[in-house]
């Protein structure tokens, strides 16, 4: 399953972290990114887009509250989304979370609809490839990686950021969090990770 290999680069994102390597939220997910598509059994199975804007050819998704939401990444396996991917990096600062939960949960949301989305350009053109759509998949798991003040809500408690008040889903989704937490007052950081994927 895709979360497995986020698992297994968070330790190196914490490394990457405590070398004082990250300049910039945009450096830490080009980091992630990276470290991804580096690993062969990943590129094998997956394909990632990186900010993709959601954009459908009949603005059918202003029905679902989708157009125009711009994730951090996208993973895709064959046509089928399996997860949507959101990444903070406000180590000096506090997690504001609210936005990319709700906009995460949208998709859980239409996971069901048979929603089409174009991610691929055509080569000739360089308009969107509508002959390859993409479908969000049953299975789809959200991804939350952050880095921040440990004392971000996001941080002191992580699944309540998945319930309905921030979801406005009836139930919780598929959901992969993985926390960086900057101590500062204590000069100390904890990485940690909470899956729940049933």
């Amino acid at each position: 399953m895709i979360v497995s290999f986020f698992e297994a680069y968070w330790e190196i994102i914490k490394g990457k972290y405590e070398e004082g390597l990250f300049c910039s939220e945009r450096h830490f997910q080009a980091e992630l990114f990276h470290l991804l598509y580096s690993d062969k059994k990943f590129k094998k199975r997956y394909n990632l887009f990186v900010e993709p804007i959601i954009y459908d050819k009949e603005a059918a998704l202003s029905q679902y509250q989708l157009q125009g939401i711009i994730p951090d990444m996208i993973a895709t396996e064959k046509d089928r989304i399996v997860a949507i991917i959101e990444l903070k990096y406000v180590p000096h600062g506090f997690v504001s979370f609210e936005k990319d939960i709700r906009n995460m949960a949208r998709f859980y949301k239409a996971k069901d609809m048979g929603v089409q989305f174009y991610l691929r350009t055509d080569k000739k053109t360089g308009a969107w490839d509508y002959t390859r759509p993409f479908y969000l998949d049953k299975d789809i798991v959200l991804i939350y990686g952050l880095i921040g003040h440990n004392e971000s809500y996001c941080i002191t408690n992580p699944n309540e950021i998945w319930d309905e008040k921030y979801t406005a889903l009836s139930m919780k989704p598929r959901y992969a969090q993985f926390i960086g937490a900057i101590d500062p007052v204590n000069e100390k950081t904890t990485f940690t990770s909470i899956i729940s994927c049933g």
